[in-house]
C-alpha cells in the first residue's frame, strides 16, 4: 500500500494478467495412458480461460458469457474517479491478482475522524473475475492513517455489483454516483466506531469472542498479544485484529482477515 497518482494506478492495472480463450477437450478414457484421437471430444459450449502469466487454464466460462480482461473492468472506475474525486492528487492504493481474480484497494483523500482522534481515509475495494458471469464488485474500504491498518467495510457501505453488459453510459452513471456518495456511509461508520470505543472489553471477553468466531489458538494468541497494547474496548480489539491481518502472507488473506474483523466491530459475535 503506497501513495499513488491516478496515472500510476492505471499503469499497475495495465500490468494485470491478459487471458485468452482455449477450446476445452475432454478424454473419454481418463484411466488410460495411451489414447487415440477418437478417444477425445470437445466440451460443448464451454471454453477455458488461458492465462499468459500463469501459463495454464485458470477458469472455465460457459456458453452464455464472455471473457472480461481485468484492465477493461477496472478502467471505467478509474475514469469515474478522475471526475468524482478530481481534487485528490494521491490515493493510497495497491493492485494485485490471483490466478482467477484481480483486486484494487484504494483509499481516497476523503477522511473521517472518530473520537479517538485518529483519522481514517475512506475508499473502495474492487474485485473482478475473468468470467463475465460474475459481476464486478465494488465495496467500502479504509486505511487507519496512524498505523496503516486496512479496513474492509462491507457493513458501512453498500456493495455495488455491476454486470458486464457493455452499456458504458449507464456504467459511468453508476460509478460516478457511487464514488460521490462515499460520505453517505461515513456517519454510520463513525457512530459504530465511537460506540465500539465506549464498550469496555476485558481480555477474557475478547478471547471468548475470538473463540466463538472459530479463530485458531495461534491467531488468538497473536491478536491478544497486540490487544494488550490497545485500549481495551471493542474498537481496540478490532484494531488488534486488523493489525494482525496485515501480517498475513498474501494480499487476499489480509483482506479476508480484515473482513472478518469488521464483524467484530459491528457486534456480530
Amino acid at each position: 500500500m503506497r501513495e499513488m497518482r491516478i496515472d500510476e494506478i492505471e499503469q499497475a492495472v495495465s500490468e494485470l494478467s491478459i487471458v485468452s480463450e482455449r477450446v476445452l477437450v475432454s478424454s473419454n478414457n481418463p484411466e488410460g495412458y495411451f489414447l487415440k484421437p477418437e478417444d477425445f471430444s470437445l466440451v460443448d459450449g464451454y471454453k477455458g480461460i488461458w492465462s499468459q502469466k500463469y501459463n495454464r487454464i485458470v477458469s472455465v466460462r460457459g456458453r452464455k458469457y464472455t471473457t472480461v480482461q481485468h484492465k477493461e473492468a477496472f478502467e471505467p472506475f478509474l475514469q469515474a474517479l478522475k471526475t468524482a474525486r478530481a481534487n485528490d492528487e494521491y490515493h493510497l492504493a495497491k493492485v494485485f491478482e490471483t490466478p482467477k481474480k484481480a483486486f484494487m484497494a484504494l483509499a481516497t483523500e476523503f477522511k473521517i475522524t472518530p473520537n479517538d482522534g485518529m483519522p481514517i481515509r475512506l475508499g473502495f475495494l474492487l474485485k473482478n473475475s475473468f468470467d463475465a458471469s460474475h459481476s464486478l464488485e465494488i465495496g467500502g474500504y479504509g486505511i487507519r492513517v496512524c498505523c496503516m491498518n486496512q479496513m474492509v467495510l462491507r457493513n458501512a457501505f453498500a456493495l455495488l455489483r455491476i454486470k458486464h453488459t457493455g452499456d458504458k453510459e449507464k456504467l459511468m452513471q453508476k460509478l460516478n454516483s457511487y464514488i460521490l456518495e462515499i460520505g453517505s456511509g461515513a456517519d454510520n461508520l463513525l457512530q459504530t466506531i465511537d460506540r465500539a470505543n465506549e464498550e469496555a472489553m476485558s481480555i477474557e471477553k475478547a478471547t471468548a469472542i475470538l473463540k466463538d468466531a472459530a479463530y485458531s489458538e495461534r491467531s488468538i494468541r497473536k491478536i491478544m498479544e497486540k490487544y494488550r497494547s490497545e485500549v481495551q474496548t471493542r474498537w481496540g480489539l478490532y484494531n488488534a485484529m486488523t493489525a494482525i491481518a496485515g501480517t498475513k502472507r498474501t494480499n487476499q488473506a489480509q483482506l479476508k482477515a480484515s473482513e472478518q474483523a469488521e464483524k467484530i466491530l459491528y457486534g456480530e459475535d
